[in-house]
């Protein structure tokens, strides 16, 4: 194999182990993973299979506040659930509640599928505001994110 072509591979895998430069802490007591890309708010997402939140911000647009994101879906869904955000004050109170499902999530599709999200809301939190983002399959019922001080 030439140098060239050995350095490229070693470049890819190398990218694949890192996970494409995100970076997640992860709580063990909590078995929750914090995406922080907003300074004035922190996104937590629960972990999730077989659909996961690879990425996730949270800002404002105008009167509007947004979270927006990609799931990453790693093997075929038969049956597509559904996304639950929840946001929280600082002290625990719960602000919003909101669900959606995403689009072409039940696609034939084999392997790795991502998959972009959003939600509007008409309010806008205060700052430090937690919000949590859950995938639920179908079959889960009506789990409600709990909220935790951490």
């Amino acid at each position: 194999m030439r140098p060239a072509k050995l350095i490229v591979l070693l470049a890819i895998i190398g990218l694949t182990l890192s996970g494409f430069g995100i970076h997640s802490s992860e709580s063990v007591a909590e078995e929750r993973v914090s995406l922080d890309y907003s300074s004035a708010y922190s996104v937590v997402v629960a972990p999730m299979t077989p659909v996961k939140v690879s990425w996730a911000k949270a800002y404002q647009d105008g009167d509007v506040f947004v979270v927006s994101g990609k799931v990453k879906r790693m093997h075929r869904v038969h049956l597509p659930g559904h996304l639950d955000l929840a946001i929280y004050a600082s002290d625990g109170t719960l602000l919003a509640q909101e669900s959606t499902h995403i689009q072409r999530l039940r696609s034939n599709r084999k392997g790795v599928l991502i998959l972009p999200f959003s939600f509007r809301l008409a309010m806008i939190p205060p700052e430090g505001a937690k919000i949590r983002l859950q995938y639920h399959a179908p079959a889960s019922g009506n789990v409600e994110l709990s909220h935790s001080k951490s």
